[in-house]
């Protein structure tokens, strides 16, 4: 079931057309999508730190 509920969120993505956007869509924070993102395609999209966020 997994898998199904990681297509459906891909499939969002894809429609919304950016993170930011599936965020508002989904009720989650920007944070948590980019960290789901990034756990199932086992690549870091962003160094995160306690102060600032940059491009990986």
């Amino acid at each position: 079931m997994a898998q199904l509920d990681d297509l459906a969120f891909f499939q969002r993505l894809a429609r919304a057309g950016s993170l930011t956007a599936t965020a508002c869509e989904l009720g989650l924070s920007l944070s948590a999508v980019s960290k789901r993102l990034e756990a199932r395609l086992v690549v870091g999209l962003a160094s995160r730190t306690t102060r600032r966020l940059t491009p990986a």
